[in-house]
């Protein structure tokens, strides 16, 4: 079986989905206000999008490990790498406490 015929994958494709979305449209919001009156009418959201945007790659490719299991770790697939940066993103900027 693929790991698509799994309904507990599928659950997790989906919210994930869910995420990645709600995340990339709350950028094009904010590239917009800024877009309008620069950079100082969309701090909420700026600050927004730097909390939610490491903890969604995070949360993502952490659950694309479980799912994958030892084959994550492959270097023969791009998800070890892309988790190894999620972890960088949510660590680079500080803690979330602090926006």
């Amino acid at each position: 079986k693929s790991l698509g015929d799994f309904q507990v994958n599928r659950h997790y494709f989906a919210n994930s989905r869910i995420d990645i979305d709600a995340a990339r449209l709350m950028v094009l919001n904010a590239a917009s206000m800024i877009d309008k009156g620069g950079a100082k009418h969309a701090k909420k959201e700026i600050a927004q999008i730097k909390i939610l945007t490491p903890e969604v790659a995070m949360k993502v490719s952490d659950g694309a490990m479980q799912i994958c299991g030892g084959a994550g770790l492959s270097h023969d697939f791009p998800l070890a790498h892309m988790y190894a940066w999620a972890r960088v993103l949510k660590l680079a900027d500080g803690p979330s406490e602090v926006h």
